[in-house]
């Protein structure tokens, strides 16, 4: 445990001082600055517009800090030969990974916090109410960072880190739209097609179990059952544990 916290300690300190961090938080704050503007233009709908803006603010920057963050400071690890000081000793590929894990949840953590921080009182300022559904929209997007994080994690140990970085961001994005592959399939002619499309939606995590902004938008009870939450930890640890495999037999 020990070294699982001083690896999350570390990774949570690097990310912090990288650069692209504070770029996608400044724009993320922007975005949230700019929901006011946006509100305005919608007919009665300017608060709802502001918590809808604010929400795909935090989840799409959140999304790009995970994606490019984790895959960043893991190669720089092995362009710096840091990683081999730290498996030197005796910490194991799975406390590796977990501490890795941790420590970018942390980044994540600080984003919502910090954007949460600022939108409330905004929010708040301009008329608006507070309401539970905020949160638990808020939480859900957590899960899906974990997630993310762990798929990151996965490819960043497998490939190049500007690949890994895409390819996570995609599909990340694909993850959203996985409902829509179903009505994709009734567009398409080509058998081939439709039997790609089916393993796509059969293979690909559905992270509309994780997305509430509507529900939060229009104040709507959001209730989270026991499957939200396995949901998550089951993909959680199937790229968890790919990622911990690909460490222990890649050569370091």
């Amino acid at each position: 445990m020990i070294s699982i916290y001083a690896i999350a300690l570390a990774t949570f300190m690097e990310a912090v001082r990288n650069k692209i961090v504070w770029a996608f938080g400044a724009l993320a704050i922007l975005a949230i600055l700019v929901s006011r503007a946006l509100g305005w233009v919608s007919s009665g709908e300017d608060l709802k517009v502001m918590i809808d803006v604010a929400l795909g603010a935090m989840l799409i920057f959140g999304l790009l800090i995970a994606s490019f963050i984790s895959s960043h400071l893991l190669y720089q690890e092995e362009e710096k030969k840091s990683i081999y000081l730290v498996l030197s000793k005796p910490v194991s590929r799975l406390e590796y990974v977990l501490g890795k894990w941790f420590g970018l949840m942390g980044v994540l953590l600080s984003h919502i916090i910090v954007m949460l921080s600022l939108f409330l009182p905004f929010f708040l300022a301009q008329g608006g109410k507070y309401h539970n559904s905020l949160l638990v929209a808020v939480f859900t997007m957590m899960l899906e960072f974990a997630v993310v994080i762990s798929l990151s994690l996965a490819l960043s140990a497998l490939t190049s880190p500007l690949f890994s970085a895409v390819m996570t961001f995609v599909i990340s994005l694909l993850c959203h739209g996985v409902e829509s592959i179903l009505e994709l399939q009734q567009y398409v002619n080509s058998v081939l097609a439709k039997r790609a499309l089916s393993v796509m939606y059969h293979l690909l995590p559905n992270f509309s179990n994780f997305d509430y902004k509507l529900e939060a938008a229009h104040n709507m009870p959001i209730a989270i059952n026991g499957y939200t939450f396995l949901y998550a930890c089951a993909w959680l640890l199937l790229f968890l544990g790919s990622a911990v495999v690909i460490t222990q037999n890649k050569q370091l």
